[in-house]
């Protein structure tokens, strides 16, 4: 083998050649950096009372104000910040919820119930996991009293994934 000396502008390509090698990984690795937060869900829960003529209601959603698809992948409720036990034999989840946390004399009626876990949120949208109609004589204050002498109001929280797999917790 004849090795030859090698000269500074050999040098100088391999240097520039490994720059740009480096510049190129740099410039990948803030690609995709920008393309998972460009696609970051953002989950929240929404209480909403409402009142007409049937009655006080209470609606509680999940909404995902980010850019991109979350899915629930934990969905429990908590109350000052002690989890919940799960109903373990319900077939539905809210209704016996429902049931466990408001006393006999106010007795809601559950008109909608969805419990979202494993379900994929697009951004943007809505679930409905409960909707409560209270009877004519019930009123916000009355209804937030009788959760307040039985433990106090409870949170719906959980955790969601994006399509990168980042975990968050909401509630």
């Amino acid at each position: 083998m004849n090795w030859e000396p090698f000269s500074y502008t050999d040098l100088a390509a391999v240097v520039i050649a490994c720059i740009a090698l480096g510049a190129t990984l740099w410039q990948a690795r803030i690609s995709h950096r920008h393309n998972r937060l460009s696609v970051r869900p953002v989950i929240e829960t929404h209480v909403a009372w409402s009142h007409d003529r049937e009655g006080l209601f209470l609606t509680v959603t999940l909404e995902n104000r980010g850019i991109g698809p979350g899915t629930i992948t934990d969905l429990f409720l908590k109350r000052a910040d002690q989890k919940m036990a799960s109903p373990s034999s319900a077939d539905d989840i809210v209704e016996a919820y429902v049931a466990e946390l408001f006393p006999s004399d106010i007795n809601p009626i559950v008109l909608d119930t969805a419990w979202p876990l494993g379900r994929t949120i697009k951004a943007n949208e809505s679930v409905t996991v409960a909707r409560l109609r209270f009877y004519l004589e019930h009123t916000q204050g009355s209804v937030m009293a009788a959760l307040n002498a039985n433990g106090g109001p409870p949170i719906l929280a959980g955790r969601y994934r994006s399509m990168y797999n980042d975990q968050w917790d909401f509630g």
